[in-house]
């Protein structure tokens, strides 16, 4: 995060991620307490379901997405080889230009 976000975003950015990790994990598990009930599981499981395999859709995309559209190296991998044209140039990708 702290490569490819600005200084002013990458805190809360992490703490945004770190949130929806624990609230995707915290939802599944209240409608498993529900469904112990012993009452009718149908909803509940499809629900439950639902919770559970959209968020492996979403990272199977994002992951397709990263590794078949957005093919650029990291700024420190062009900076350690000493191109640094290269690194100014996805610098300023990710940054305003007046700010590489």
């Amino acid at each position: 995060m702290s490569e490819i976000a600005p200084k002013e975003i990458s805190g809360p950015a992490g703490s945004l991620f770190q949130v929806m990790v624990v609230v995707g994990g915290c939802i599944p598990c209240g409608i498993g307490l529900i469904s112990l009930d012993g009452t009718d599981l149908g909803l509940c499981k499809t629900v439950l379901y639902a919770l559970i395999l959209s968020p492996v859709a979403i990272a199977v995309i994002m992951t397709m997405l990263l590794l078949l559209v957005f093919r650029l190296d990291t700024p420190v991998y062009y900076n350690s080889k000493g191109d640094t044209h290269k690194t100014r140039e996805i610098l300023s990708k990710i940054y305003k230009p007046y700010a590489v």
